[in-house]
C-alpha cells in the first residue's frame, strides 16, 4: 500500500452523506470495523464512474473481498476496489448499510437478498 491517502466515494442515506475511504485493489483496507461496499471502479471519457456490486459491514473489513459469498459475482462483474467506512458499533453498522441499501435507485447486482 502506498503512503497517499485512500481515495474518497461518497455514498448517501436519505439524509446524509458519508465519505468512504477507497482501495483499489489489490490495496487491502486496514483491520477495523466498518460498513463496506465492493466496487467496480473505471474511467471513461476522462470521468471516473463508480458501480456499487454490494454493501455490507464486517468486524473487520480488511479480509471481506477474499472470501465474500458472492465473490463469483463480484470477479465476472469486474470488482476492482473497497470502499470502507470505520464504525465499531455492530448495530450502528446495520442501521448503515439498510439506510445506504434503501436509499438506492437500482439494488446493487451482487447483493445478496432481495430489495424490500
Amino acid at each position: 500500500m502506498n503512503d497517499f491517502p485512500p481515495p474518497k466515494l461518497g455514498l448517501r442515506t436519505f439524509d446524509k452523506r458519508y465519505e468512504f475511504d477507497v482501495y483499489p485493489q489489490p490495496d487491502t483496507p486496514p483491520a477495523i470495523a466498518g460498513v463496506y461496499a465492493l466496487l467496480v471502479r473505471q474511467v471513461e471519457s476522462g470521468r471516473g464512474l463508480v458501480n456499487v456490486l454490494c454493501i455490507g459491514e464486517a468486524k473487520d473489513v480488511s479480509t471481506v473481498a477474499a472470501g465474500h459469498p458472492v465473490l463469483p459475482c463480484l470477479v465476472e462483474n469486474g470488482f476492482n476496489a473497497v470502499a470502507v467506512w470505520p464504525e465499531t458499533d455492530a448495530e450502528s453498522r446495520a442501521e448503515l448499510v439498510a439506510a445506504l441499501l434503501q436509499a438506492r435507485n437500482t439494488w446493487p447486482s451482487c447483493q445478496p437478498g432481495e430489495p424490500d
